[in-house]
């Protein structure tokens, strides 16, 4: 460990090329929390000095491993994860890290980082060198993207999901629990007054206008017919029939 964050890694030869100094020169407590939200209790190196730790554990039990062409599908199919944002390049600077600079670890799985920034009410959740997560609420993109290839570092708890890789994150956004929606409330006794569809309307519209036609044509049949009753009548005219033309010089038996 190196300025109280950053973590390296070696094999058993990495040291050959270091020269031990005192151990007053790793002053710096730890910025990481462990599994339980605590601060780590151990130095995390100093500026530009290393604590190196035996990462021997005995109680670790390694993840099943996945084929090489296992490996590869999953890489090719990263983005089709769901809230999966992309694999980006870290900062190295100090303080000026992509996703900010308290760093969660161990983190065995995706989801079990972004539980934690969920906790922490962080917008994006990002994972490096396998078991680093970050919280943040914004991170660079530009000139940051990289291929999703480059992240392909196997998480310790689940070798089929990747977990960055070195100073690069695998950023994920972090979405809000669903919420338990509320009971329905109940209906009324009293029913409610209920406006007619426009469908209803349409149809009484149009009955009605139909009856209206309908009638209308009927009266129009009665009238013709009549009229030409009137027309057919030979009488109609016949001023013999009237009885107030009748002759003055007629006799009345």
């Amino acid at each position: 460990m190196v300025n109280g964050v950053d973590c390296r890694c070696g094999d058993k030869n990495a040291l050959l090329s270091y020269i031990q100094v005192n151990d007053n020169n790793c002053n710096l407590r730890c910025r990481i929390l462990t599994a339980d939200k605590g601060m780590v209790p151990y130095p995390c190196g100093g500026n530009g000095f290393y604590t190196v730790y035996n990462a021997f554990r005995p109680d670790y039990n390694p993840p099943s491993n996945i084929t090489l062409e296992e490996k590869l599908n999953i890489m090719n199919n990263i983005d089709n994860v769901p809230h999966y944002k992309g694999c980006f390049e870290d900062n190295k600077v100090c303080r000026q890290r992509n996703l900010g600079d308290d760093c969660h670890t161990p983190i065995d799985t995706i989801d079990g980082c972004i539980d934690y920034c969920r906790e922490g009410n962080f917008t994006y959740a990002g994972l490096e060198s396998r078991s680093q997560c970050f919280c943040g609420n914004s991170y660079v993109s530009v000139g940051h993207l990289k291929s999703p290839v480059d992240c392909s570092a196997s998480c310790p708890g689940n070798s089929s999901q990747l977990c960055g890789g070195e100073w690069l994150l695998s950023i994920y956004e972090v979405r809000t629990l669903t919420n338990t929606p509320l009971p329905p409330t109940p209906p009324s006794n009293t029913p409610l007054p209920t406006r007619p569809s426009h469908k209803s309307l349409i149809i009484g519209l149009s009955v009605g206008l139909g009856t209206l036609i309908i009638v209308t044509m009927v009266g129009f049949l009665i009238y013709r017919k009549r009229s030409n009753f009137n027309n057919d009548d030979p009488n109609k005219d016949d001023p013999n029939n009237d009885p107030n033309n009748e002759d003055p010089n007629s006799k009345k038996p």
